[in-house]
Order: C-alpha cells, then structure tokens, then sequence
C-alpha cells in the first residue's frame, strides 16, 4: 500500500510526541530525547512531513558538510526515528533502509598535553571557567557533566564525587586534591544566573553548551590547540601514562565498552620507544 501524503505541522508533532514516549519508556536520557527531537524536525522542515519522506530526500539532507562522526550519529537518530514509525505502523516502508553506510575514519586520542593545561591555569579566567577546567582534566568530566554539579554530589568522608553519566548511567570518582574547594560550595556548582530551556534564572544550572563554550574561549585566549573534550583525554591518558590499568580507566571514565576507552588515550612516543627497546 503506498503512503499517503501528509502536510499537518500539527499531525508531525503528534508524531514526535509518540516517538518521544517511547525513547522516554526506554529509558533515554531527557538530554537525548531533546537532541533527537531537535533533529528531527529540521528533518521535517527540510524533507517535509516524515510519512512522505523518501531516501532520496534524507540523502540530500546527510550530504551537508558536517564531519564524518556528526553525520554518522544523525543517521544513526534519524535511522531509529523513521525505524519506529514503521514498527509503531505509521509507515509501511522504512526510507532509511537503502541509505548508505557512513564511512568514519579511525578516531585518534587528541589530549592537550602537560604544558598546555600549565598555560591554560596560567591564562586569565574567573573561579567559575577555572574549576570547569579542573573538573574536566582532574575528574574527567563530560561538559554536560560539569553543568549539572551539584554540592551534594561531593562525599566529603570518602573524597569521592558522583556523576550522572550518558543515559543516566552513575559512576563514581575519587576527589582530586585540586577540587578540595567543592566541598565548601553551596547548590549547584554552576547555577545559571539567567533563564535557559531547562531552568528559570537562578533556579538551575547552566547548561552543557554554555561550559562548552566557556572552556572554547580561555582555551583559544591560552592557545592551547583542542576542544574541550580534550580535557578529558588529558585525564585519561595522564592515568593510563602513569600505569593505571586500562579497566580503571574505563570505570573512570565511564565507558561500557573498553574500545571507547581506547580513543581516549594516548600512547607517548617514549612509550613507544621503551616497548621496542624490551626486544
């Protein structure tokens, strides 16, 4: 049977209410189903309403010029949405099913290295964008991570921190000796001292795009080559150099599997030299 074509702005929000329940009934994280959402109504304004979409039409649209990885997880949403409508039965075909595969070349571990976070501290910040840094390359912490820190979140007794991961998954973190001052802080770590989609001003925490973005400024003002998330692979590969075995890295970190891991940290040259000189 073929599909019948629709235009109803309102009928396409109906739909991502539905899909939005059931990633919600699996247990999706809010800060995923928002992204997806997102996603897939600049889908709709751009391949028109999601039971006329055809392949040709998502094609065009995975064509823009993001990076390989970027394109490789909006297919991967885009592929779970048009997924669902056919096993929900809005769709008798799955347009996804004929896309191609997206090629991603082999991820590298792109940490600063240890003069750079001494330029970076040395760098003019305030307190608040000085403990982001800290948080990220002494507790390894995601941006969104670093948003939501909350006082609580601090065991004093046990100098451990608390970390609501990806897909609300808990881990839990020794307090390094330069993140003592948590334990003195009051609430949020972080709060958002204006309104944002999540929070009324001063009733929440910023968000992740705003540590991002924070992090993105004193690290050009330093120039310290990398992205924020290089934060983390400092931490990660400052374990692994200092013999920490991997499976405590990934604990760490916070990672199911142990390959992700991998990407995450670097193997020195010295290493390198020290493991042939052993022939």
């Amino acid at each position: 049977m073929a599909t019948l074509p629709h235009s109803n702005t309102a009928d396409t929000e109906s739909l991502l209410e539905e899909w939005s329940w059931t990633m919600q009934s699996a247990n999706f994280s809010t800060r995923t189903i928002d992204e997806r959402l997102l996603l897939i109504r600049r889908v709709c304004d751009t391949c028109g309403h999601p039971l006329n979409v055809q392949t040709r039409d998502l094609q065009k649209f995975l064509a823009t010029p993001w990076k390989a990885s970027t394109r490789q997880t909006y297919q991967f949403a885009i592929r779970g949405f048009f997924t669902w409508l056919q096993w929900a039965g809005h769709r008798d075909d799955n347009p996804t099913d004929k896309l191609p595969r997206v090629r991603v070349p082999r991820r590298h571990p792109r940490p600063i290295t240890d003069a750079d976070y001494v330029v970076l501290k040395q760098t003019r910040m305030n307190a608040r964008t000085l403990l982001m840094v800290e948080l990220g390359a002494r507790a390894g912490l995601r941006a969104h991570e670093i948003a939501k820190c909350h006082r609580d979140d601090f065991d004093e007794r046990n100098r451990v921190l608390r970390v609501s991961g990806k897909g609300g998954v808990e881990r839990f973190v020794p307090v390094h000796h330069d993140l003592d001052r948590c334990f003195g802080m009051n609430a949020f770590l972080f709060p958002n001292h204006d309104e944002n989609k999540s929070f009324a001003a001063g009733e929440g925490h910023v968000l992740a795009n705003s540590v991002s973005r924070m992090l993105s400024g004193v690290m050009r003002r330093a120039g310290v080559n990398g992205t924020p998330h290089s934060l983390r692979h400092y931490f990660a590969t400052n374990l692994l150099h200092a013999g920490v075995d991997s499976r405590v890295v990934q604990e760490l970190l916070g990672h199911a599997s142990a390959q992700t891991t991998a990407l995450y940290t670097a193997v020195s040259l010295d290493q390198k030299r020290l493991a042939v000189e052993l022939l």
